[in-house]
């Protein structure tokens, strides 16, 4: 699977319509000890498991190198999204607005959005279900967006 969503630009955000989200930080993320629970953005999921916070595919270059390079998202900009961006989303009738704190999901996974275990939960919905279809809109995103590299 390859990313399929388009940014839109409303203002001064940028909105993915009707995405999907999974959820990562739970146990099971832990227990292989490859994960110590600390994310790009250096906050520490594993420590804290009522943290309502997302990931977004933003990161294709760090420090004027490749970082990813398997990460063709229309979201991977020379100037990322910083780290703790605002980010809200929809579901259903419900919405919370989270901190971007790390990169993510691989494109391979066909998902757009990843959020902790506290924010599944927080729009009802059992861990078991995997993924739902969300609106993420990046606030204050705009200014981040170039048409050209994506």
């Amino acid at each position: 699977m390859a990313f399929n969503f388009k940014p839109e630009i409303v203002g001064d955000d940028i909105v993915l319509r009707d995405v999907y989200a999974t959820f990562w930080g739970d146990q099971s993320d832990y227990e292989s000890g490859q994960d110590d629970g600390t994310t790009a953005s250096g906050v520490n999921t594993k420590d804290h498991p009522e943290l309502q916070a997302c990931s977004l595919p933003v990161v294709k270059f760090a420090g004027g190198r490749l970082f990813s390079p398997t990460c063709n998202s229309p979201i991977a900009f020379d100037h990322r999204i910083p780290w703790k961006t605002q980010v809200k989303i929809d579901y259903g009738i419900k919405s919370l607005t989270v901190p971007l704190i790390e990169n993510g999901p691989a494109e391979y996974t066909g998902n757009t959005v990843d959020l902790t275990v506290a924010c599944f939960r927080y729009f009802g919905v059992p861990l078991q279900v995997g993924r739902i279809k969300v609106t993420a809109t990046i606030l204050g995103g705009a200014k981040y967006y170039d048409k050209n590299t994506t």
